[in-house]
């Protein structure tokens, strides 16, 4: 539980963040307004629904989510004729340092260790998160339990390279400037995409 509050209160500031992006409220007691009617609606929905119903806006969600990332990560690609090296190189010139945290892994063995242990991390990791593994008590067999989580993973892993496309085509196409002066900051990167 104490895991779940701290994941909880993350999960909060970021979803009050994007809706007051989109909302256009920039000023700091609208969006901690805006947080808190979304904290009231998101319990709403799971005391009305239950399981079930948190379980149907959980698919629901993550089918919109790798299906608006898929199409804004081939627009993206699709605006440098499918190459992700012109991608990267156009952000590379247009936000200094973009490609300086990815420098680090390759240069000796025990980064590359790093950068596996990373990946490994991030797409594992995420499986681990809470609001997952409660996923576990929903289905009736282990063996269904192993599936989903198959599932998830893919998906998750999917979703991570759809957002290494749309991170630096935010670089790119956006700019950093006007990311950095956005509501949210660096989380306003993909809606200023879209």
């Amino acid at each position: 539980l104490v895991v779940s509050f701290f994941y909880l209160l993350a999960q909060m500031a970021g979803a009050g963040g994007l809706v007051a992006l989109l909302l256009g409220i920039t000023g700091t007691g609208g969006q901690a307004v805006v947080i808190a009617v979304v904290g009231v609606i998101m319990i709403v929905y799971v005391l009305v629904g239950g399981m079930k119903g948190t379980t149907w806006v959980q698919i629901i969600k993550a089918a919109l989510l790798i299906v608006g990332a898929a199409a804004m990560t081939f627009w993206v690609l699709g605006k440098y004729g499918l190459n992700l090296s012109d991608l990267l190189g156009d952000a590379a010139s247009k936000v200094k340092g973009v490609l300086d945290p990815g420098k680090q892994y390759g240069k000796t063995g025990l980064t590359q260790l790093d950068f596996v242990s990373l990946a490994l991390a991030l797409v594992l990791g995420t499986a681990g998160l809470p609001h997952v593994l409660m996923r576990f008590y929903t289905v009736p067999t282990a063996k269904e339990a192993r599936k989903s989580t198959v599932w998830a993973i893919w998906l998750i892993g999917i979703f991570y390279l759809f957002t290494l496309v749309l991170g630096y085509g935010a670089g790119a196409l956006v700019g950093a400037e006007k990311i950095n002066n956005a509501p949210g900051k660096a989380n306003s990167a993909a809606p200023l995409l879209a």
